[in-house]
């Protein structure tokens, strides 16, 4: 299985104050049959001293969020 991973960029002024930032994330996943979409249009910021957590039903993408987040 093949994976295409899209992260749109937008100027920010304030990125030196973040530790992460993800905007628009969108991962899609080459199959046989065609594409699929497994997350669009994630985006969210992480500053210092600060914790997140994804919350979501089983397969609702919080594995390959964090995977498309380290790759």
């Amino acid at each position: 299985m093949n994976y295409i991973i899209t992260k749109h960029q937008t100027p920010n002024t304030n990125l030196m104050n973040h530790l992460l930032e993800v905007i628009d994330l969108e991962v899609i996943f080459a199959l046989r049959f065609g594409e699929l979409t497994a997350i669009n249009g994630v985006s969210f910021t992480l500053d210092k001293k600060q914790r997140l957590g994804l919350v979501g039903e089983s397969g609702a993408g919080k594995s390959v969020t964090g995977f498309a987040i380290i790759n």
